[in-house]
């Protein structure tokens, strides 16, 4: 069954003429199975458009904080590996003047440590912001600095501590990305929990 293009009415299979307008019946005449599905069609396009834009969105809300967790836990690692990798280079040019190297920062530490070390001593912590070392002498029988301290701010940048020498020892929850982490004397003083 066919209808008119001009006015919809119903035009019987053959006539060249419609019965109600008048208009020839060979103008285009549009089946209405074609219209309701291309309508179905775009209908049904746009659900699952919808339907898959949900789906990434849920995907992503569960991904993202996961994928930013474990970023902030390998700058938390990372920190650790090099500050311990500093301590073993204090550790060995003490071992060899019998004193840390005398110096306020991590640019005086990698001068008094020499040329070979200068370029391997980092200067910022994985989250980009300043390492600090200091040294002091407590026993007035040593030729220099019997203690040392090599630290790191965290994510926020913002020392606990404006003297390195008042850390306690102390240990803290992996997820707090914020706390310092310290290392001195061979060993960690403050640092994220270890998982057991």
């Amino acid at each position: 069954m066919t209808y008119c293009a001009q006015c919809g009415s119903q035009v019987p299979d053959g006539a060249a003429f419609c019965p109600k307008c008048g208009k020839p019946a060979a103008s285009p005449v549009v089946p209405t199975t074609k219209k309701r599905s291309k309508g179905l069609l775009i209908v049904l396009g746009c659900g699952i458009l919808l339907f898959l834009v949900f789906v990434v969105g849920i995907i992503a809300a569960l991904l993202v904080p996961n994928f930013l967790d474990a970023l902030q836990k390998s700058r938390q690692k990372r920190a650790m590996v090099e500050m311990q990798r500093i301590g073993q280079t204090v550790e060995a040019y003490k071992a060899e003047h019998e004193y840390a190297p005398a110096a306020t920062d991590m640019a005086g530490l990698a001068a008094a440590l020499g040329p070979d070390y200068a370029s391997v001593i980092p200067r910022l912590d994985p989250w980009q912001h300043p390492y600090r070392y200091a040294c002091w002498q407590e026993s007035p029988s040593e030729k220099g600095c019997d203690h040392y301290r090599i630290a790191s701010a965290g994510r926020d940048g913002k020392f606990e501590q404006l003297d390195l020498k008042a850390y306690e020892p102390a240990e803290f929850d992996t997820i707090q990305y914020d706390r310092d982490i310290v290392f001195g004397d061979g060993a960690f003083i403050v640092q994220p929990r270890r998982i057991k």
